[in-house]
């Protein structure tokens, strides 16, 4: 594109002719898309010299992309004097929203501090939204609300490999296939059943009676009582909580219903036990469903969203009990000293703020090996004591990290 429109600013230069190209680029995508954007990069506030004509020619196919629902962005690059503007680009982007807008629209200083943030969405890994399993709530005497569940915290692993071939590098299928023990003929899955022990007595099972014996109850969600927040306690964590929003797609409503049993929760200090069962396969398990009120910033934007927390409660099986050893208790003298250590080594954590090296190590080695660097970008790890050091001022922690050489 560069070599065909030119670049800086001269007589072969044209906006309007680069952003029809790009609305030719997007009128041959056949898929249905999530958003189109065109961003543009330049130090120019004035790319067409003052050319009247090459102005309102950018101008209109800016419009006509806007009108598509192509949102035009701007990544001012850094300018001696500042780049204004009110010159050009103010009627080819798509125009802020907020307060800023108008500030935005004026002689800027700096670069554009979008640069920072594209970095930073070029690094993180695009993570598919969407609810995990839809389902009913049941409140009883058929009385039922149609909910999402999603999963807002999951372990990050590395992809699994793909096996390739050594001749084509091509990816290959594996396929399982069962031979009878003596005669080494081939078995069809009519030729096998499942069985289990109990005692000293094989029970034989039908492939249906299987199936069958996996199946406990119609997936959903069914109310069983409430009980105060203070019933609650840390220690019957056992996994990550899951986390429902109304449907009010599914049933008309819901949003309704949703919205006044979780304000009624959060009043009372309340949560609601319930039995849940996310699949037809799975067993069923008690959980705590409990409120989160909707919580906004100073520019009404949504930190938090409205919606029940699902708390998995351990059954009786799942708790234990500890024979704690017998020891010399501590002396009061060794207790005061502890607990200015322990005090010394707190600090005030944030998940957010610490990356999983072993991950970024892990894109950058690919990142580097699609790109033919002849290395990778170092990462900054924030699990070492010197980064630990700096982030939290904290002079007294003794935290060591090891690196793989």
């Amino acid at each position: 594109v560069v070599d065909l429109l030119g670049r800086g600013v001269g007589p072969a230069v044209s906006l309007g002719e680069a952003l029809w190209v790009c609305a030719n680029l997007f009128s041959d995508v056949k898929l249905r898309l999530s958003h189109k954007r065109v961003m543009i990069f330049t130090n120019q506030d004035q790319p067409h010299g003052g050319d009247a004509h090459r102005d309102r020619l950018a101008h209109t196919k800016a419009r006509d992309l806007k009108d598509t629902g192509v949102v035009v962005d701007l990544m001012h690059l850094q300018k001696p004097g500042g780049f204004d503007m009110s010159l050009f680009f103010c009627d080819i982007i798509t125009p802020p929203e907020g307060e800023e807008a108008g500030q935005e629209m004026g002689l800027q200083l700096e670069a554009s501090g979008k640069l920072e943030d594209l970095q930073r969405r070029v690094r993180a890994k695009e993570l598919k939204k969407r609810a995990q399993s839809r389902m009913t709530l049941s409140l009883g005497d058929g009385v039922g609300v149609a909910v999402g569940v999603y999963v807002l915290v999951r372990g990050a692993v590395k992809p699994a490999a793909v096996r390739l071939a050594r001749d084509s590098n091509e990816p290959v299928r594996t396929k399982t296939r069962l031979y009878h023990t003596h005669t080494g003929s081939l078995l069809l899955p009519s030729d096998t059943k499942r069985a289990q022990v109990y005692g000293s007595r094989k029970i034989v099972l039908e492939r249906e009676e299987t199936d069958e014996v996996r199946k406990f109850e119609t997936p959903g969600l069914v109310l069983i009582g409430f009980k105060p927040l203070a019933r609650l306690k840390m220690h019957q964590h056992i996994r990550p909580a899951h986390f429902i929003y109304p449907e009010e797609a599914q049933v008309t409503g819901s949003s309704t219903v949703f919205s006044a049993l979780l304000r009624r929760c959060s009043d009372r200090g309340l949560f609601a036990l319930c039995r849940y069962t996310p699949r037809r396969n799975c067993p069923p398990r008690f959980v705590a469903m409990v409120p989160q009120r909707e919580e906004l910033d100073d520019n009404k934007v949504q930190l938090m969203p409205p919606g029940f927390h699902l708390i998995f409660l351990p059954f009786a099986d799942d708790v234990r009990t500890l024979d704690t050893p017998q020891k010399t208790p501590a002396t009061p003298e060794q207790v005061d000293k502890m607990k200015e250590i322990v005090h010394k080594l707190r600090f005030k954590y944030r998940s957010d703020a610490f990356e999983n090296p072993v991950l970024q190590q892990h894109y950058r080695n690919l990142e580097a090996l699609a790109l033919d660097l002849l290395q990778p970008d170092p990462i900054e790890d924030h699990t070492c004591e010197t980064t630990l050091h700096n982030s939290t001022h904290t002079t007294h922690a003794t935290l060591h990290c090891k690196k793989k050489k």
